[in-house]
């Protein structure tokens, strides 16, 4: 089946996205979703997210239109000035688990990029052989992002565990690290539920 989740936890169930797509979510959602009508998928660089259409109320007039809305959106009640991101960054994966509820900033900093020339997010070479860590800074939607230089280091893994200090210390565990969160004290939240992540 395309799309499955490597470690699948207990409970998770595929959902069919269009004719040839597959979402996986909390068995218990399935009525709800099936009760929407079709979904169809909404393919991005980045990732691929399950699409549908419904009936909403506008916020100032208290009229009613036909909108779309995702998924993992309608499955976590769009919570108010916060994103709904995906842990493992794949927006087909929206069993409740894998969802959480974030500021603008941390779900930026939670999207897949390539990795730099040394393997590392966040680290680059620098013209006198040192390696430099740097840091890109989301802030709420709408302003432009900052990159932030942390320094300049002997070693690429050096500067990598730079950034990574530094991206806990923004963002906490919940975006991409270089090394595993426990090199630095943390546990890496694999199964926090949505109403339990502390933002």
């Amino acid at each position: 089946m395309d799309n499955e989740p490597v470690d699948k936890p207990e409970g998770v169930v595929p959902f069919a996205i269009g004719r040839d797509m597959t979402a996986w979510i909390s068995w218990q959602d399935g009525e709800r979703l099936r009760a929407l009508g079709a979904w169809r998928p909404h393919v991005l660089p980045h990732t691929t997210y399950a699409l549908t259409d419904m009936w909403k109320v506008h916020p100032e007039t208290g009229r009613e239109y036909r909108g779309t809305i995702s998924m993992h959106r309608f499955l976590a009640g769009d919570p108010p000035g916060l994103t709904v991101d995906h842990r493992n960054r794949n927006g087909l994966h929206n069993w409740r688990e894998n969802l959480m509820a974030v500021p603008h900033g941390v779900n930026m900093a939670n999207r897949v990029t390539p990795k730099g020339e040394a393997g590392y997010w966040g680290v680059a070479t620098s013209r006198n052989g040192l390696w430099r860590a740097r840091l890109t800074i989301y802030g709420p939607r709408g302003v432009k992002p900052k990159r932030t230089y942390l320094g300049s280091f002997a070693t690429a893994e050096e500067a990598a565990r730079a950034r990574d200090r530094a991206v806990l210390e923004r963002y906490g565990p919940y975006v991409p690290l270089n090394f595993p969160a426990s090199d630095y004290g943390y546990e890496a939240p694999t199964t926090t539920p949505l109403s339990e992540v502390p933002f």
